[in-house]
């Protein structure tokens, strides 16, 4: 069977601030990614920091991003709305 999505459920390189790491993830998903679409959901290896300033009430923060704070991943992957990180279809 030909695949017709991919849905990339969270921890979606684990660079943990490192661009290098990103652009290495890019490089492997590309053969499959410019063929079919790829929905990505971040997860708290894209968001997870401490003294970051949003923090909703159910995340147990730790230090998994690496301080990236969801600021590659909304670069990467910017949603409809800027202010929100989920999407429905």
């Amino acid at each position: 069977r030909e695949v017709s999505l991919v849905l990339h459920v969270g921890d979606i390189c684990y660079a943990c601030g490192n661009l290098t790491i990103w652009r290495d993830f890019f490089d492997r998903i590309q053969p499959v990614a410019s063929k079919v679409p790829w929905m990505p959901a971040i997860g708290n290896h894209e968001f997870d920091y401490r003294q970051q300033h949003w923090r909703p009430q159910w995340l147990q923060a730790g230090d998994d991003s690496g301080g990236e704070c969801g600021i590659p991943y909304f670069s990467y992957f910017p949603m409809p709305h800027p202010s929100n990180a989920w999407y429905s279809f």
